[in-house]
């Protein structure tokens, strides 16, 4: 599934493990895709420090581990 915001990956998370009684695994791929709910000009390093503190707490609010994958620039 695509979600484009941080808001709506916990909203999913949330429905799917009430809907299966638990996530085990979140894996975003390709983290530059999404967007950040405030400040959509924030520099590259700063989204990826948000989105990925997110993710960290997203994990330990719903007990589940999370991965995502980035694309780094030589």
């Amino acid at each position: 599934m695509r979600i484009a915001k941080s808001s709506e990956l916990f909203g999913q998370v949330r429905r799917v493990s009430s809907q299966y009684g638990g996530v085990g695994l979140v894996v975003v791929d390709y983290l530059q895709l999404m967007a950040l709910g405030a400040d959509s000009r924030a520099n590259m390093t700063e989204r990826v420090g948000e989105i990925s503190w997110g993710l960290k707490k997203l994990a330990c609010i719903f007990g589940c581990a999370s991965t995502c994958s980035i694309a780094v620039k030589p």
